[in-house]
């Protein structure tokens, strides 16, 4: 019937709040490094939500992310250098 809610059922009904608390746990780690972290990852998840291509466009996200963060691993960019 037009107008009735729909109520999840089984498994989907813990894992869609579990996957809101991780959401919102990787969003308060980045705001604590800046709000600029926090807008740019606002800014891709907003992008997949509205594009047409939003599959093909996160998972391009998680490549450069992950080649990002192989780089900086290796090459020790941003760290400490010396005694900290």
């Amino acid at each position: 019937m037009a107008g009735e809610r729909v109520r999840p059922r089984g498994r989907s009904r813990t894992l869609v709040p579990r996957l809101l608390l991780g959401a919102m746990a990787v969003l308060v780690v980045a705001g604590t490094m800046g709000i600029v972290w926090v807008a740019a990852i606002a800014g891709v998840v907003a992008m997949e939500k509205l594009s047409s291509r939003g599959e093909a466009l996160a998972r391009w996200a998680g490549v450069v992310l992950i080649v990002a963060a192989a780089w900086k691993g290796v090459s020790g960019a941003g760290g400490c250098v010396g005694t900290c």
